[in-house]
């Protein structure tokens, strides 16, 4: 189930054991939070708050002690600090771990999924923040401020809100809801189907149409030149196909409960990849879904278990042979 999380990589073998491992990916964790706590503190924030928002950072919680998340601080030095750390929050932990620790500096750039993040994190901010100074919404400074900062919390899965972006115009939340169907990096706190399987999907229709053209060549699919076996392939294609289904169903259903296209779409996608805040007045920024109907409530639920369990973990818990394994291996200790 560990290695569920990214299958065929050996990148993230960070030492020989998976508890070692875990502690290694703790450490970052742990210093990270700390560290935003204390530059939050720093800057005037109340201790309280600071740790609350700091914790909620680094884990893609995206809970505030205030109810209209950071925009009630009314601090731009708040609001570029928890972008800047959901951005760490965003990147591989054993990644950071082998950059900022090891010193293997060089690392960070030959990195796919990273680079691929950076890419899209200032391509989709220059883009939204474009739109929005075009239809005078906001001056280009603040469009930059307001883009990075929604781009990073919905990207990340961390749900943060600094502006009612639901006040925006149609294209450029648009933008927002193409990230809700990203998420960030693989062995991050974000959730989302993660960078590396797009990656992952990406290469595998480059290879089927290479194939078209050369039947018999021999195309392995690389990340970070290692070569992924064919099982972990399949194992990306099918998370991705569950992934995409489920959304639909769900989305289905949520549409035909709630009356409402936008809020059973966008409450679909949020719930599974973890985001929070979606769009609209019931579940945008400044909403909540305790107007939802009960069922739409417990489809919600599920959405969110799922999306935070990961999707093939949570299928292989629900598998007879692992409820056997487990008993027959209680059994072997009895005896």
């Amino acid at each position: 189930m560990f290695f569920t999380e990214v299958p065929g990589s050996k990148e993230s073998n960070l030492t020989p054991r998976i508890r070692q491992t875990a502690a290694v990916l703790w450490s970052v964790y742990f210093t990270l939070t700390l560290i935003e706590a204390v530059i939050l503190s720093y800057l005037g924030m109340p201790i309280f708050d600071s740790i609350c928002t700091s914790l909620s950072t680094i884990s893609g919680g995206g809970f505030s002690p205030k109810a209209q998340s950071l925009i009630e601080y009314g601090q731009l030095k708040y609001i570029w600090t928890v972008a800047i750390f959901m951005f760490f929050a965003g990147f591989n932990f054993a990644l950071q771990y082998k950059v900022f620790i090891k010193r293997k500096i060089l690392s960070l750039f030959k990195d796919e999924e990273f680079r691929l993040y950076f890419f899209i994190v200032i391509a989709f901010t220059l883009i939204i923040a474009l739109t929005l100074t075009s239809h005078k919404i906001y001056d280009f400074s603040q469009s930059i401020r307001e883009a990075v900062f929604e781009v990073l919390a919905v990207m990340t899965t961390t749900g943060f809100a600094s502006v009612d972006y639901s006040e925006w115009n149609l294209r450029a939340k648009l933008f927002l809801f193409i990230l809700m169907f990203t998420g960030a990096s693989i062995g991050s706190a974000s959730g989302g189907l993660k960078l590396l399987r797009l990656i992952v999907i990406f290469k595998y229709m480059k290879r089927q149409i290479s194939k078209i053209h050369h039947p018999n060549g021999v195309y392995p699919i690389k990340i970070n030149k290692i070569i992924l076996n064919e099982d972990a392939v399949k194992q990306m294609i099918s998370f991705v196909l569950f992934y995409y289904g489920i959304f639909v169903i769900s989305a289905i259903i949520l549409i035909f409960l709630e009356q409402n296209s936008t809020t059973g779409v966008a409450a679909a996608i949020a719930t599974l990849g973890n985001i929070g805040p979606a769009f609209g007045d019931v579940i945008g920024p400044m909403g909540n879904y305790s107007t939802l109907t009960l069922p739409s409530k417990i489809i919600c639920i599920f959405n969110m278990i799922i999306g935070r369990l990961e999707l093939i973990p949570f299928l292989a818990l629900l598998h007879p042979d692992f409820w056997n394994f487990k008993r027959l291996n209680y059994l072997h200790k009895v005896k």
